[in-house]
């Protein structure tokens, strides 16, 4: 059933790309990032429509929903994001996808913190 606890993971605080950057280390098998997990985000983010935006990300959430355990995410802060990239703005659109780049490809803050 939708919405369940064992489907729905919220995680409050953490942005849809620090999910998806966590899920893609997860199913790297180095330490790196898994190919195929960052190519499905690059679809949300490089879609030309708003329409397509939402079909690819479905499918991430998919995927974050499927992680064993799941992987959570703060569904308020994709709902800004997914607002401003609706807006139209240019300077809106593209400071989301600059945040989404950056948060995708910084290290964990687990590894952060220990290399600080």
């Amino acid at each position: 059933m939708p919405g369940n606890a064992d489907t729905l993971s919220l995680a409050s605080g953490r942005p849809l790309v620090k999910s998806v950057g966590r899920l893609a280390r997860a199913r790297a098998r180095d330490e790196s990032l898994d190919d195929s997990t960052v190519r499905r985000f690059h679809q949300v983010a490089l879609a030309t429509d708003f329409t397509g935006r939402l079909y690819f990300l479905r499918g991430v959430i998919q995927l974050l929903r499927a992680e064993r355990p799941p992987i959570g995410l703060d569904y308020g802060l994709l709902a800004d994001d997914l607002r401003a990239l609706a807006t139209g703005d240019p300077h809106q659109r593209d400071s989301v996808l600059l945040r989404w780049g950056r948060d995708l490809h910084s290290l964990p803050e687990s590894d952060s913190k220990e290399r600080s």
